[in-house]
C-alpha cells in the first residue's frame, strides 16, 4: 500500500510538472487565435538591460491615462486597464477598476501609479521577442518610429478574457522583421 502510495504521488507531481507548461502554451495559443485585436501606438522606450536577454522592450502611449473622474488606486494593486480605441484605430484605456469587468476587453496591470484624473499604468505585455540577431536594431527602430515627430510604430496585440499576447510589431505598415530587413 505504501509503494502504491508513493508511485501515485509521483505521477500526480509529473502530471503536474507537465501540466502546467501545457497549460500556459495552450492559453497563449488560445489568446493568439480567439483574441481581439487591439493595435498599441508604440512610446519611446530607454535603452534595454543588456542582461534581459533578446528582445524589443515596448512601452505603449496608452499606458498614459486621463480619466474623466478623480480617483485612487493603491500602487501594485490589482489594477485592470479597460480598452477601447480612439480615432485613430489604436487602443486607448478607457477606465481604470480594481476588479475584471464582467464584460469587454480589458488587460491587467503590473502597476499604476498617479493621481487625481492622471495615471500612469504598465501593461503586463512589454516584451517583443524575435531573432537575436535582428533584436538590437528592431528596438533602435521602434524607439526612433515611436517619437512625437514620426510615431508610426505600433504592436498588434490579441486580448481575450484579460490576457493580452503581442502577435506582431509594426514600422507603418510593415512587419518589423520586413522593416529591418528592408533597411539593412
Amino acid at each position: 500500500m505504501k509503494r502504491e502510495w508513493k508511485v501515485g504521488l509521483f505521477a500526480g507531481m509529473v502530471a503536474v510538472q507537465l501540466g502546467l507548461p501545457a497549460w500556459l502554451i495552450a492559453r497563449h495559443e488560445m489568446v493568439l487565435e480567439h483574441g481581439k485585436v487591439y493595435r498599441f501606438q508604440t512610446a519611446p522606450v530607454d535603452p534595454a538591460d543588456v542582461l534581459r536577454g533578446r528582445y524589443v522592450a515596448l512601452r505603449f502611449a496608452a499606458e498614459s491615462v486621463t480619466l474623466g473622474h478623480g480617483a485612487n488606486y493603491a500602487y501594485r494593486a490589482d489594477t485592470y486597464a479597460i480598452l477601447g480605441t480612439n480615432s485613430s484605430g489604436f487602443a486607448v484605456v478607457t477606465d481604470l477598476v480594481s476588479q475584471p469587468p464582467a464584460a469587454g476587453d480589458y488587460v491587467k496591470c503590473s502597476s499604476v501609479w498617479g493621481s487625481g484624473s492622471n495615471w500612469t499604468a504598465r501593461f503586463e505585455f512589454n516584451r517583443y521577442y524575435m531573432n537575436e540577431n535582428l533584436a538590437p536594431n528592431a528596438e533602435a527602430a521602434v524607439r526612433e518610429h515611436s517619437r512625437r515627430a514620426q510615431s508610426d510604430a505600433c504592436a498588434i496585440v490579441r486580448v481575450l478574457d484579460g490576457a493580452a499576447v503581442v502577435e506582431s510589431l509594426l514600422i507603418g505598415d510593415k512587419p518589423i522583421e520586413e522593416f529591418i530587413q528592408s533597411a539593412r
